[in-house]
């Protein structure tokens, strides 16, 4: 089975892909805007970025499931909400267009799953993925905090992770209760229902 993760923002969107729990794909995309630049250019921005993250999300074939952070008007009210909030949209369009399963977990839930604590740092975050992938990696992520946001790509792993437990395929670790409770209430469709 094909899971794929995605934390979107719009300099640094993580994508990951594992296929039957092996780790195909894992890489950031995006590019720097300017608060001043038109609503064209921004758009046009946005509309490159949704192309990247698609063609990387399906390097495998057509994903079985697809996780993504969750909208981020429910997330916080960072920087940039409207662009960010155009991207994330046009994200899940794109597959959900096609009629590919898409679940969106909250960062809380995804950072709780990972690490057991739903305030964990995103430096936790990265140590635990690092611990589950990092022999799979060309590097570990560790070695790329200081010069590219490997905490974008960690949270994609971490979603891809989720995806590929829910279709029961193999997974890094030994689960634990956490691993089950914590996803229950989310609209998983009927092929992630392994777990």
């Amino acid at each position: 089975m094909i899971a794929a993760g995605i934390d979107p923002s719009l300099t640094s969107t993580g994508v990951a892909v594992l296929v039957d729990g092996k780790l195909k794909h894992a890489a950031r995309y995006g590019r720097d805007g300017r608060d001043t630049e038109s609503h064209r250019t921004g758009n046009n921005r946005i509309r490159i970025l949704r192309t990247e993250v698609w063609k990387a999300a399906t390097i495998a074939g057509t994903p079985d499931i697809v996780v993504m952070e969750g909208h981020p008007h429910t997330v916080n009210n960072s920087g940039h909400v409207f662009d960010r909030g155009g991207l994330w949209h046009m994200i899940f369009e794109a597959f959900d267009a096609r009629q590919i399963p898409i679940v969106t977990v909250h960062p809380a839930t995804h950072k709780a799953w990972v690490t057991g604590a739903g305030q964990a740092s995103k430096l936790a975050v990265i140590d635990v993925i690092d611990e589950w992938y990092g022999d799979q990696l060309d590097k570990p992520l560790a070695e790329w905090r200081k010069c590219q946001k490997a905490d974008d790509v960690a949270d994609a792993l971490g979603y891809a992770t989720i995806g590929a437990y829910k279709l029961g395929d193999p997974i890094p670790f030994e689960p634990k209760m956490r691993h089950q409770t914590g996803l229950a209430q989310l609209p998983w469709p009927k092929i992630a229902r392994a777990r």
